[in-house]
């Protein structure tokens, strides 16, 4: 017999089991306990098969930002499968039951992170964000910026919160960090941690960072504007005497290489996470358009062969203030500004991984006309997509 529910405390030794041979890793006895101890049988799924863990999940209750504002997503993790039940429907099934419950929670939008880019997309996951990860020798290091302003040392966490949810608003797709996520992913003894307040004693950037073996390694580096990068920066660059190089990663629109002396720096650019809308009615009712002269109107018919509520065709009203009333139609009909495409492109295109006119010419958002795509474009405000946590 097959059954999928949220895990019992008595699974979840079994569980763990299962993670650490999927996932080919070993805790001592000591970890392994304290592992127990920490997780949430609630926000884990199993794929039992005649009351064995044959496969399992984690739905995690987290927020994003999207357009500035905060919406419900749930984080996808842990799945995993013992080899004796691969390749029998066990992660599909899981999946399928994730999408309702999670559009139950009122979570409008998904996050994972593939194993497999091709493997997600079939259930319609996309590509939402990448970043870009950057090696600076010390050589290369830009000595000419000054600090405007103080850097403090020390683990002032109100402090960065507020630093970070300013700059998190900014992006597409950045975590809404809650304050057990601060205390049991961010804040680490490890590193050093060091804010930078302007001239008027605000605070408008952090870092965190270490040294090892002649290398600085940037955790996280979060400023508000051009003044606080540059004197995040030249405190860096003050520590050229006792490292070689500086390893940190950055949004994918990130210029440093412009501003530095020497822009040939190593840099690459890694795709990151997968993002897929799980509620569509209520999702493109909650974005936030840019605002128009007129009300406009516009029509979708959406596939989604694994979300059935999502497969319909929906008429979008959008006011001059950006917000919009969505209907669904019973059957597909004509309409002047009709747009079609699967889950997966609607979800790159409205968390701007890529634009209308991007996926129209690559076949992969279809409309009547041209302009119809540009008309639609005019109303995604642009916003670069980003996540700095891993899940």
């Amino acid at each position: 017999m097959e059954e999928i529910r949220p895990l019992r405390p008595e699974d979840l030794d079994k569980s763990l089991q299962l993670s650490q041979f999927a996932f080919q890793y070993r805790l001592s006895e000591k970890e392994y306990q304290e592992r127990i101890s920490k997780m949430k049988p609630e926000q884990q799924w199993g794929y039992f098969v005649d009351g064995e863990l044959a496969a399992k999940m984690a739905i995690l209750p987290f927020h994003t930002w999207i357009q500035g504002a905060k919406q419900a997503m749930g984080g996808i993790a842990s799945v995993s499968t013992w080899p004796e039940y691969r390749r029998q429907g066990a992660v599909k099934q899981l999946l399928s039951h994730a999408l309702l419950t999670m559009k139950n929670s009122g979570q409008l939008v998904s996050f994972l992170h593939p194993f497999s880019v091709p493997f997600y997309r079939k259930f319609g996951w996309e590509m939402y964000t990448d970043y870009k990860l950057y090696e600076v020798k010390s050589t290369q290091l830009p000595h000419h910026f000054i600090i405007e302003g103080t850097v403090s040392r020390g683990w002032n966490v109100g402090v960065m919160k507020q630093i970070y949810e300013a700059y998190a608003a900014q992006y597409n797709g950045m975590m809404a960090r809650t304050d057990e996520w601060w205390s049991t992913k961010v804040v680490d003894e490890q590193y050093h941690a060091v804010i930078f307040s302007n001239c008027e004693q605000q605070p408008e950037g952090y870092l965190l960072y270490r040294v090892t073996d002649f290398v600085m390694e940037i955790k996280e580096m979060v400023f508000l504007n051009e003044k606080a990068r540059q004197s995040l920066w030249k405190f860096i660059s003050n520590h050229d005497s006792m490292i070689h190089k500086v390893k940190l990663k950055a949004p994918a629109d990130d210029d440093l290489p412009y501003w530095l002396p020497d822009p040939r720096v190593e840099q690459t650019t890694i795709p990151y996470f997968m993002a897929r809308i799980v509620d569509a009615p209520a999702f493109l009712k909650e974005y936030a358009y840019a605002p128009l002269q007129k009300e406009t109107e516009f029509a979708i018919q959406l596939t989604d062969s694994w979300a059935p509520w999502n497969n319909s065709q929906f008429t979008i009203a959008i006011s001059g203030d950006g917000r919009a009333v969505v209907e669904e139609s019973d059957k597909p009909h004509p309409h002047p500004h009709l747009l079609t495409c699967d889950i997966g492109a609607l979800t790159t295109m409205m968390l701007g991984y890529k634009r209308p006119t991007a996926l129209f010419k690559a076949g992969q958002l279809q409309a009547s006309e041209e302009s119809t795509v540009k008309l639609w474009e005019s109303l995604l405000t642009e916003r670069t997509t980003y996540l700095s946590d891993y899940f």
